[in-house]
């Protein structure tokens, strides 16, 4: 599909596609900058893996230590990331059947993370982070989008029933969820009448 995206076509109207747009435009970009080999979606399955790592060990950091977190990212990448449940070794998060599965969990699990950062530091910044990585989210898989909206929302609601500090959570989580699914929505709508013509 990238290489398609290259040659000129068009998502949804040339190419039919399940997932959403952010995969194969990622992937076209990184086909471009890196030449249009699997060397270039190797790369982008390794820095997506390299990111949920990281998120993982960030994320698990809030309620573990170190080493506990340590052992938090070394289970995701052993256990899923470079597990070989498959008799042939392939479909790994490096070199995946669908790069919309990994893109998706990456950017959710950003948007999580920066949900969590903000309840901790409570800079504006954090929540402009988490709605700007649940909109890419819901651009790779509507599915996962959604997951990381509902979850952020249910944090940040919760984070205001425990700590008193928290600033009132209803405008944090209107602006962390209607904004990007709204941006999302726009987006899929463009392609959709880009299709029609």
């Amino acid at each position: 599909v990238p290489l398609e995206l290259l040659s000129g076509r068009l998502l949804y109207r040339d190419i039919f596609y399940l997932y959403g747009p952010f995969s194969p435009y990622c992937n076209a970009g990184f086909m471009r900058l890196f030449g249009g080999g699997v060397g270039a979606l190797v790369l982008s399955g390794t820095l997506a893996t390299a990111a949920m790592a990281w998120l993982c060990f960030r994320v698990s950091r809030f309620f573990l230590g170190p080493w506990a977190s340590s052992l938090c990212a070394a289970t995701y990448l052993f256990v899923l990331a470079f597990a070989h449940y498959e008799s042939l070794g392939i479909f790994t998060h490096i070199l995946p059947y669908a790069y919309p599965s990994v893109h998706g969990t990456a950017l959710s699990l950003a948007s999580v993370y920066c949900a969590m950062r903000w309840v901790r530091d409570r800079k504006r910044a954090a929540l402009v982070l988490c709605a700007a990585f649940a909109f890419l989210a819901l651009l790779a898989r509507v599915d996962m989008g959604l997951m990381a909206l509902a979850g952020a929302a249910v944090g940040l609601a919760a984070a205001r029933r425990v700590r008193e500090d928290v600033p009132a959570a209803a405008p944090s989580i209107a602006a962390w969820t209607l904004v990007p699914a709204a941006a999302a929505a726009l987006v899929y709508a463009g392609f959709w009448w880009m299709g029609r013509c």
